[in-house]
């Protein structure tokens, strides 16, 4: 029996989370005062939609958690927390 609280292999796992991001290409960042999140390239996002996620651009919102929720919104996609196991 091991003292240790979590094996090396679930330590070496991505969350649920992080998971749907690399699936769907969500990407987020800090910005200073608020956090945006955007699928792809940030600067196609800008160029396309800037702060207007509807538009392709990018999701502003005080919490990254908030900036994924609008983001997954805008491009109609369930959170990772909302899609069926595989």
């Amino acid at each position: 029996m091991s003292d240790e609280l979590f094996t090396d292999a679930d330590v070496a796992m991505d969350s649920p989370r992080l998971r749907w991001m690399k699936k769907h290409g969500v990407q987020t960042r800090y910005d200073g005062d608020c956090y945006i999140a955007w699928v792809g390239d940030l600067d196609e996002a800008i160029e396309h939609g800037g702060a207007d996620p509807e538009a392709g651009g990018y999701a502003e919102a005080s919490t990254e958690d908030d900036a994924i929720l609008l983001i997954a919104n805008a491009h109609g996609l369930r959170l990772w927390n909302e899609e069926e196991t595989q």
